[in-house]
Parts: structure tokens; C-alpha cells; sequence
């Protein structure tokens, strides 16, 4: 389920809202920073379009976090490397002297 937070400026009028969709625990029982979105609505919107629209907007931010489409921002290389199957499929896909070079020293990357 998704958390809806409004977010006003000084004047204490609605200007956005943080759409938040947690993740849980990791392995060793920290919990997981959520993915965040924020929906900020037109002008022109009734308080009833923007609650509908949101409603929308929530359900979709939360179908793609539940896919995996929506991109984690503090991932390291070699994390995505290894998530996405870079180094299996990388001798078939990386034929030029480059590409070769990048996947024979990965493990260097690895290691910082």
C-alpha cells in the first residue's frame, strides 16, 4: 500500500504530494529505504480530480515498484552488474576490444 503525504509551503497551501511505497527489511533486518514519487497537480484541478488522479498515480507508482521498473538511485555498479547478468551475458553482447577489456577487469570495479 502506498503512503500519500501532502507537502505545503509557508502559507500552508498544498503545492505537492510524496507518494512513498515501502520495501521492508534487507537480510540482515534494516529496514529499506521506501521509493518515493512526488505528484504535484495542475492548477486547474477540482479537489476532486486531484484526489482521483493521485489515487491513479499511487496505484501505478506501486505496480511498477512490485515490477522492478522503477530505477533504485543509490545502486553501485557492480550491484547492477550483478542484479542484471552483465557478466553472463556481456561476451555475446560486448564484441569490440573495449567491451572485452570492461569485462575482463569487473573485478576490480567489484572490489572498490
Amino acid at each position: 500500500m502506498a503512503a500519500i503525504t501532502p507537502r505545503k509551503n509557508k502559507s500552508g497551501e498544498i503545492i505537492s504530494y510524496t507518494i512513498r511505497v515501502y520495501r521492508g527489511y534487507d537480510s540482515s533486518g534494516n529496514r529499506l529505504k521506501p521509493y518515493t514519487m512526488t505528484y504535484k497537480p495542475e492548477p486547474s484541478m477540482t479537489a476532486k480530480q486531484v484526489e482521483k488522479e493521485l489515487n491513479r498515480q499511487a496505484v501505478q507508482f506501486e505496480e511498477k515498484c512490485m515490477r522492478g521498473s522503477v530505477a533504485d538511485p543509490t545502486i553501485r555498479l557492480c550491484d547492477f552488474c550483478a542484479r542484471s547478468g552483465f557478466a553472463t551475458s556481456a561476451k555475446s553482447i560486448l564484441k569490440s576490444q573495449r567491451g572485452r577489456y570492461r569485462l575482463q577487469h569487473m573485478h576490480s570495479i567489484r572490489s572498490r
